[in-house]
């Protein structure tokens, strides 16, 4: 009868862990974008971990490096680092810094996740 119980017990288990899963996809990676203008090129890096799945907590860093364009000559490329944390919110699928109220949400149509209306694809 014990052996039930604890058969039970650990199915009951693994079916929680797997619909906690679903809800919380595997946001881990590298994601990258690259955007022009007249005034200036930016290449900006998304390096989302996991800090505490259990939490649904998540570090990401932010990494841009710029070129500004003046008089039609580039000028020396700046570099810029922020690292913040953001939580999962599992019922508008997206996650949610609190600090400034940045969004990540997963894009849709391809393989990364969006900042507003910028795609980051993921490379790793």
């Amino acid at each position: 009868m014990k052996t039930i119980k604890l058969l039970i017990l650990i199915c009951c288990a693994a079916i929680d862990t797997a619909c906690n899963n679903s809800k919380n996809p595997a946001l881990s990676g590298v994601y990258i974008n690259q955007s022009q203008s007249e005034y200036s090129m930016a290449y900006d890096t998304l390096i989302i971990d996991a800090v505490n799945l259990t939490a649904k907590t998540y570090s990401i860093e932010s990494r841009t490096g710029f070129q500004k364009i003046r008089n039609g000559q580039k000028l020396p490329m700046q570099f810029k680092k922020e690292t913040w944390q953001a939580v999962w919110n599992s019922e508008q699928q997206m996650l949610s810094e609190g600090e400034y109220g940045r969004q990540i949400r997963l894009s849709p149509d391809t393989p990364g996740v969006l900042i507003k209306k910028t795609l980051f694809r993921k490379i790793r």
